[in-house]
C-alpha cells in the first residue's frame, strides 16, 4: 500500500513523480550553500575532515539539540508578547537577553542530555552544541550543512529530546535522518531515538513535527517544518507502508491517521510548499 498524494501538492496530474527527483528535493545540502563563498566551502570540507578521523567500532551517536531556537525561544516569545517576525528580530538582536533566555538556557540543557546519552551509549557521542565558528562568521546554513554531512555519513544514533520539534535545525536533521533511514539519501541507516533511548517511528516523528508547526505559526511561517512535512509525506509516497512499518517500528492506523492531519495542514500552505 502506498499513500498517493492530494492532487494539488504534486505537480504532476497523473502522480508519476520519479523517485531520483524526489532525492534531488530531499538534498538539503546542495541549496544551503548556494549563499556561500568558496572560503567558507573549503572551511566546512576542513572542519568535515576532523569528523571523518573519528573512529569508532561501537557506534556514534549524534545529540539534535537547539541553541537559537527550540522551545525555550517561543517561551520567551510568549513572556514578551511577540507574535510576528520583526519583533522576533528585535529580540534576537538584543544580544544579552537573547543569550541570558534562550542560547544559555539551551545549552545547559544540552549538557544534561549529552551527560544522559554518553552513559548509556558505547560508542562516541557527538554533542553539536559545543561547535562554535564564530570567528569564521559561518551562516545558520553553512553549519547544518556541515552536520547534516555529519550524520549522512558517520552517524549511526541520533538522539533528541522531547521537544525538538520546536527547532528548525533539530527538525532538518530529523526529516533527514528519516530519509536516510528510509534508505533515500546516500547512506542507509540510523536509529532515530528520544535520549531515554525510545525509539521515534515516522507516524510519531511526523505528529510532532506537525503539532510544533501549528503552535509556531503563532509567532512566524514555519516554512522548514512545512517543508520537511512535505518530505516526509512524499516518503510515505515512495515506501510502501509495510516497508514503513518494518523500517520504523511503525503502526498502519497511526500512518493513516497522521497522513490525513498533514495533507490537510500542507493543503492549508501550499503557497510555501516547493511542489514537487
Amino acid at each position: 500500500m502506498f499513500f498517493q498524494l492530494p492532487k494539488e501538492l504534486t505537480s504532476d496530474k497523473e502522480k508519476k513523480l520519479k523517485l531520483v527527483d524526489f532525492k534531488k528535493f530531499s538534498n538539503y545540502k546542495e541549496w544551503l550553500l548556494l549563499d556561500s563563498t568558496d572560503e567558507a566551502k573549503n572551511q566546512i570540507d576542513v572542519v568535515d575532515t576532523a569528523y571523518k578521523s573519528i573512529i569508532s567500532i561501537k557506534g556514534k551517536a549524534y545529540f539534535s539539540t537547539p541553541i537559537t531556537s527550540g522551545k525555550v525561544l517561543y517561551d520567551a516569545c510568549k513572556k514578551r508578547n511577540i507574535n510576528n517576525i520583526e519583533d522576533l528580530n528585535k529580540f534576537k538582536n538584543d544580544k544579552e537577553n537573547f543569550f541570558n533566555e534562550v542560547i544559555k538556557v539551551n545549552i545547559e540543557n544540552s549538557r544534561e542530555a549529552i551527560n544522559i546519552i554518553s552513559e548509556n551509549f558505547a560508542g562516541c557521542v557527538i554533542a553539536p552544541s559545543v561547535f562554535e565558528a564564530k570567528k569564521l562568521r559561518w551562516s545558520q546554513n553553512e553549519y547544518m550543512n556541515m552536520w547534516l554531512g555529519v550524520i549522512e555519513r558517520d552517524v549511526t544514533d541520533i538522539y533528541v529530546n522531547k521537544d525538538f520539534a520546536f527547532s528548525d535545525g533539530a527538525t532538518m536533521e530529523m526529516t533527514y535522518s528519516a530519509l536516510k533511514k528510509a534508505g533515500l539519501t546516500n547512506s542507509y541507516g540510523i536509529n532515530i531515538k528520544y535520549i531515554n533511548n525510545e525509539n521515534i517511528t515516522l507516524s510519531h516523528l511526523m505528529e510532532e513535527i506537525l503539532n510544533a508547526s501549528i503552535y509556531i505559526s503563532q509567532f512566524v511561517t514555519p516554512k522548514v517544518h512545512i517543508d520537511s512535512l512535505y518530505k516526509l509525506r512524499n516518503l510515505l509516497y515512495f515506501k510502501d507502508s509495510n516497508e514503513i512499518i518494518s523500517i520504523f517500528g511503525d503502526n498502519l492506523a497511526l500512518i493513516e491517521d497522521v497522513v490525513k492531519k498533514v495533507d490537510n495542514y500542507l493543503l492549508k500552505n501550499k503557497e510555501f510548499i516547493d511542489i514537487l
